[in-house]
């Protein structure tokens, strides 16, 4: 696979830091061309990097004002699920825990899954649209 096609996939699964990387060392460093194998990437990963890529990414993020999008995360319990819009699975489960969700047991939902709203089907992204961080409510099995 090139690195091209891995950035295409990551932009469409909403990896940011992904994207951040291969942006980064395709058009910031010029050691990286789209058309290379994305195992050349390999090399950035290893433990010894870490600290120092991390902190050349988290620059570069900052310039390029990349910031992650929320996402909605279902947690389902005893009583059925319950809806949290969050930046991270990490603060979704603060959130979860906050409120007294009491679950492992999480999804996270793409923006073009359907979820039904008030009898209608409509994509995740609707439904978050200009929606706060936190619990966005949840439904109970009948």
């Amino acid at each position: 696979m090139q690195v091209k096609e891995l950035f295409e996939r990551s932009a469409k699964a909403g990896y940011l830091d992904l994207q951040a990387l291969i942006m980064f060392l395709v058009f910031e460093k010029d050691v990286l061309a789209m058309e290379d194998s994305a195992e050349k990437l390999k090399v950035y990963y290893q433990d010894k990097h870490s600290e120092r890529m991390n902190e050349e990414l988290n620059a570069y993020k900052s310039k390029m004002n990349m910031k992650y999008d929320p996402a909605l995360y279902g947690f389902n319990h005893g009583g059925g699920s319950t809806y949290i819009l969050a930046k991270s699975v990490e603060q979704a489960k603060f959130i979860a825990n906050d409120n007294g969700i009491i679950s492992s047991d999480y999804e996270v939902l793409g923006n073009e899954e359907l979820m039904n709203y008030d009898g209608l089907d409509m994509p995740v992204s609707n439904l978050v649209n200009n929606q706060s961080i936190g619990v966005l409510g949840g439904y109970g099995h009948r």
